[in-house]
């Protein structure tokens, strides 16, 4: 809908703007047509607030005509068509307006002033339709900023909560309370290992913090986060559970959303390790595509799990932060095949500002 149609009082709004501009052509048509003002606001006044109309009618052009360098001929030629076919059709309205006129006035006067004012008025539509073009322009340009503007927002929101989730879950009491009972036997048995258990958890939780705040990471970042917190699980889990990536490096600098993977590794290890005590590889792979990147993540399902249907909160709101950041070109696909749980992201380059 139009945007000055979505309320009364943008459409009150409007008609207080465009009365004096009607009024400031009743008295040029006045001036230069030779009539009195009166005259001059029978003949042209319906005119007028039949163009405002045809104004309007011109953001549906807009909307379907954005500026494209690659496509500026195409631009300037549906403009002209456009100009041309909606003053033409307002000139024939105004033609018939003022031979209407002259079948009810004793002495018939009003369709040879309109022939004479033609030239003017043809004028006045084109001048009109142009500028009610670059209005339309200028409201379509602030739209898609405050749209621009709302998804980043929300996409700052999402990652906030993402961050939220992600301390949550790993200071669980339950979480660090076997964290703890774990470390608690390594600095007897292992004190160097208790020591490295320590600076992954305190390296897990700087990243956390760091880019929490931030909407974006390289790969090799999201990677280190999640060694660090693979680690850990290894201490908690045992050697039941075994981790297979293969990374390539070519994906490494490229940037995705930041806390892209910890849902995918952290929903393998909740559903295939901590609620089973089979052993089993947890599989991840991030490739390099000609279209962007895959990330695919797969665990084992325990025999319990087999035909559970459904998909964790931790990977609903990955969705819709995917969604968010790459405006609806990302994909997720959720699998269950073969005794294994399977969730793959195609994810697109990162289109950089100014680019």
């Amino acid at each position: 809908m139009h945007p000055f149609l979505r309320s009364l009082k943008n459409l009150v709004l409007m008609g207080l703007v465009w009365s004096p501009i009607a009024f400031s052509i009743v008295v040029l048509v006045s001036s230069l047509g030779g009539m009195s003002l009166s005259d001059s606001a029978v003949l042209t006044g319906p005119l007028m607030a039949v163009n405002l109309f045809f104004c309007l009618s011109t953001w549906y052009i807009c909307r379907g005509a954005l500026p494209d360098k690659k496509n500026l001929l195409s631009l300037i030629l549906r403009h002209v068509l456009g100009a041309v076919l909606l003053n033409a059709i307002w000139l024939s309205l105004g033609f018939i307006y003022s031979r209407v006129l002259d079948s009810f006035a004793i002495t018939p006067r009003w369709g040879e002033r309109f022939d004479d004012l033609l030239p003017l008025l043809l004028a006045v539509g084109l001048f009109f339709y142009f500028i009610s073009s670059l209005v339309h322009y200028l409201i379509l340009v602030l739209e898609k900023n405050r749209e621009a503007e709302r998804m980043a927002m929300e996409n700052r929101l999402l990652a906030q909560q993402a961050e939220m989730n992600v301390l949550k879950a790993f200071i669980h009491p339950h979480f660090l309370f076997n964290s703890l009972t774990a470390l608690s036997v390594l600095t007897t048995k292992s004190p160097r290992a208790a020591r490295e258990v320590c600076l992954r958890l305190s390296d897990f939780l700087r990243y956390s913090l760091t880019y929490g705040q931030q909407e974006w990471a390289a790969v090799r970042r999201e990677w280190e986060h999640i060694e660090d917190y693979l680690e850990v699980e290894k201490i908690r889990i045992g050697e039941r559970f075994q981790v297979e990536a293969h990374i390539d490096d070519k994906t490494l600098t490229e940037k995705i959303p930041s806390f892209t993977l910890f849902p995918l590794i952290e929903n393998a290890v909740k559903h295939a390790f901590q609620k089973s005590m089979e052993s089993g590889t947890l599989s991840v792979k991030i490739e390099n595509r000609a279209q962007g990147i895959r990330i695919q993540v797969s665990n084992p399902l325990p025999g319990d799990e087999e035909n559970t249907a459904g998909v964790g909160q931790g990977l609903k709101n990955l969705r819709s932060r995917l969604e968010t950041a790459y405006s609806g070109e990302a994909g997720m696909t959720i699998k269950r095949e073969g005794g294994f749980f399977k969730v793959e992201l195609r994810l697109p380059r990162r289109k950089e500002k100014g680019k």
